[in-house]
């Protein structure tokens, strides 16, 4: 239903496309992943909130595969995709204080956390590189029409 608002009222036409682009590998430190493998049964859940300093987001993964982690963290950095490519399988209880980019001013504060430095905690880091990644491509969009 919405796709075919989103036609009519906007005259919204999209395709799916395979593109290379910067993206930011989340692999395992030399030291190794610091996770705790969870003992959760049932879906993956994610809770966000303020952090004690009320600056930073506290984000607690229960029962998550690293790939969740790694969909995340793209909220957390300069707006590249990151991938995972740690190559750990399980689910695993995570809990990740960072800054969100949103909320990242043109100067920062001192109690900014950065998802870079966040996720060293955790024994991981991201790597730039660049993959090739599916993308939603917007061919036309319109001002809406008249009700």
């Amino acid at each position: 239903m919405l796709r075919t608002l989103l036609a009519d009222r906007f005259k919204l036409a999209v395709h799916r496309e395979n593109r290379e682009m910067p993206v930011y590998a989340l692999v395992t430190d030399k030291a190794g992943p610091k996770l705790t493998v969870s003992r959760a049964v049932g879906n993956c859940s994610v809770h966000t909130s303020l952090a004690s300093d009320g600056r930073n987001d506290e984000e607690t993964f229960s029962n998550c595969p690293i790939e969740q982690l790694a969909d995340r963290l793209s909220g957390f950095v300069d707006g590249r995709p990151v991938l995972d490519r740690t190559g750990l399988a399980g689910t695993y209880d995570i809990r990740l204080v960072a800054i969100p980019r949103y909320r990242i001013r043109s100067q920062s504060d001192p109690a900014d956390i950065f998802g870079v430095s966040a996720i060293k905690e955790l024994g991981l880091k991201l790597v730039p590189q660049k993959s090739r990644i599916d993308i939603l491509a917007v061919d036309r969009l319109e001002r809406p029409t008249a009700n």
